[in-house]
């Protein structure tokens, strides 16, 4: 019986598909045992080996690379360590020398990312050999770097006693008015250590600034792991990175934090400074200050105040501020309180000399607490009688209730 021509068309299809799998069946069954044996002991073993020379993967039929082909990946290996050897090379001739290897050599970490997409044990070997170099290079690196901070700390605290602690302690310490005994602090010698451009604030703004967060309250030292202010030029020179590692200015932070110079002198200097130099300038010791005599017994008839030439009758009546400065157009040698009537010269009138006169004088009064730092009320007794003063130097802390003299201590290492 005839086929139809849509029957002898599906029977050809059939046909050439049936043959299609016996060709392929054909040439498997071509392959002898031991052949295949052989793959799969020996050959197959080695295929990763065979990826890492080629830079191809294994193919069925262990055809060749095709033209699009990227390079062989042993040679892009080669280079990578030719590369890094490079670089530990020109690393360790710069650390020869006491110098800091260049900075941005990103090598190491390249051969490392290669290196995790090899097989053992190419992976372990070169991971081992990035890791090991990188880490040598920076540790050499840090100690540069801890012996240059400290070739820098020494240098700061070499000058922290030539320029501020020796004047300090030979002209100011343990005198009046920083301790309570007859000998003075001479004006000139406050003024070297305290005044704008003198020894403690010279060597702040130099030396420390940089590296001091003066907007804490107490100040303190910057963090080592804090990125440099670019306001501060002193501290930009030492931001040398070694890739993520340790800076210099970094180290010295560490130093500076263990044992530099202490930091409350230096605020407590400020205060000084801010107090007792009250010019334009800032340069030349001027102690302002306003006074009101807002008691006065009865039996006072009047209270005659002379602070160094400047003088003031108060007699019962409205309460008015009077600016005094000190030193007074005298040049600072005297200061005096007299209540009339006198009943005894020696009791009726409160005086005293030298530079700190003034000082002195409100020492022989009797502090009474007042709600304000920068305010404070003192009681003087003349015979018995009773006269309160008031005195206010603003914003700044007042000498008579504060630790601003007599807590100061010449700069030192931080305890």
């Amino acid at each position: 019986m005839a086929r139809t021509q849509e029957e002898a068309s599906f029977f050809d299809k059939a046909t050439d598909q049936l043959n299609k799998q016996a060709r392929e069946l054909g040439k498997n069954l071509g392959i002898r045992p031991e052949e295949r044996m052989e793959r799969q002991l020996v050959d197959n073993q080695f295929a990763a080996l065979r990826e890492v020379v080629t830079g191809q993967p294994d193919t069925p039929t262990g055809g060749g690379s095709s033209a699009s082909a990227a390079r062989p990946g042993l040679e892009n290996i080669s280079g990578l360590i030719n590369e890094f050897y490079t670089a530990l090379v020109v690393a360790d001739t710069a650390l020869g020398t006491n110098s800091l290897p260049p900075a941005g050599n990103e090598i190491g970490a390249r051969l490392k990312l290669e290196a995790g997409k090899l097989p053992a044990p190419f992976r372990e070997v070169l991971t081992a050999l990035a890791t090991s170099g990188a880490e040598k290079v920076a540790q050499a690196s840090a100690d540069i770097l801890h012996k240059q901070a400290q070739v820098q700390f020494d240098r700061i605290m070499g000058q922290l006693a030539q320029q501020v602690g020796d004047p300090c302690r030979r002209g100011v310490e343990g005198r009046y008015p920083f301790a309570a005994v007859a000998q003075d602090a001479s004006i000139d010698d406050f003024t070297q250590v305290f005044a704008v451009g003198g020894a403690a604030d010279e060597f702040f703004a130099k030396y420390l600034a940089p590296y001091v967060d003066t907007s804490a309250r107490p100040w303190r030292y910057k963090s080592a792991d804090a990125p440099a202010d670019p306001a501060d030029g002193g501290s930009q020179a030492l931001q040398q990175p070694v890739a993520t590692g340790p800076t210099l200015l970094g180290e010295l932070l560490k130093l500076l934090q263990q044992g530099g110079p202490e930091l409350e002198t230096f605020y407590r200097a400020r205060q000084i400074r801010d107090l007792f130099f009250r010019d334009a300038a800032g340069k030349k010791f001027a102690w302002k200050l306003d006074l009101k005599v807002i008691e006065l017994d009865p039996t006072i008839t009047d209270l005659l105040i002379d602070i160094d030439g400047q003088g003031l009758r108060y007699v019962h009546g409205p309460v008015q501020p009077f600016l005094v400065t000190w030193p007074g157009p005298r040049g600072g040698t005297t200061a005096e309180l007299t209540a009339n009537p006198r009943i005894s010269p020696a009791t009726s009138t409160l005086i005293a000399n030298g530079p700190w006169a003034f000082l002195r004088l409100l020492d022989k009064g009797r502090i009474v607490a007042s709600a304000m730092s920068g305010r404070v009320n003192v009681e003087f007794l003349f015979d018995g009688r009773r006269a309160l003063v008031e005195l206010s130097s603003g914003s700044q802390p007042s000498p008579l209730n504060s630790d601003v003299l007599k807590g100061f201590r010449c700069p030192g290492r931080a305890a």
